[in-house]
């Protein structure tokens, strides 16, 4: 069932959009069927993902919620919390998934995608008004050079810093991101704000 269910889900992930109804389906059945059998872990990130593309974000968090919960060690653990947070937060519920970023990156800092859960939790932390924060951890996302996402980074760190009112800081954040990534679609607003920054 679990081989049934990761094929519907490809499918629907391919094209076939009605396909996610019927991975949810098979993914619940063997859920119910054997629910302590050592597919179940798969079996709920799958259903997750299949709830999530269905815009069912608050069912999609309880599958993902019982995953890191339960099966701490698992392959698809990582995976499942920085999902828990994105669902929790498009559900409006920012200070879920602020917890659930910080808890990713305190146990899998090393993981492919702390890099963009470390940007996530920036910018949920800047939605916050909690700024200071949010500009540390802009800046650590910022400062990975391998990181696809850097220049958002860089851009949302002077943000952060522009309303803290440290004008003079963000107007050179801002200009930094046009010197190290002067390709990025980021540019002519960090210009036009470092200009600004001139004059407050």
């Amino acid at each position: 069932q679990l081989y049934l269910g990761a094929t519907q889900f490809a499918m629907a992930r391919a094209g076939k959009g009605e396909m996610y109804a019927r991975a949810v389906e098979t993914l619940r059945g063997l859920i119910a069927l054997q629910p302590q059998g050592e597919h179940v872990p798969d079996a709920l990130f799958y259903l997750g993902e299949c709830l999530y593309a269905q815009g069912k974000k608050a069912a999609a968090a309880a599958q993902y919620s019982r995953l890191v919960e339960g099966y701490t060690r698992h392959k698809f653990a990582p995976d499942a919390l920085y999902a828990l947070g994105v669902a929790r937060e498009e559900s409006g519920d920012r200070a879920a998934a602020i917890e659930s970023y910080e808890k990713f990156l305190a146990r899998f800092r090393d993981h492919r995608l702390a890099a963009e859960v470390t940007l996530r939790l920036g910018e949920a932390l800047l939605a916050e008004g909690r700024q200071a924060e949010a500009e540390t951890r802009l800046a650590a996302a910022a400062s990975q050079s391998d990181f696809p996402m850097a220049d958002l980074a860089t851009l949302r760190q002077a943000d952060a810093a522009l309303q803290q009112r440290q004008y003079g800081r963000a107007a050179a954040l801002y200009a930094d991101l046009a010197a190290k990534f002067p390709k990025s679609q980021h540019v002519p607003r960090a210009l036009l704000s470092a200009g600004r920054c001139l004059y407050l």
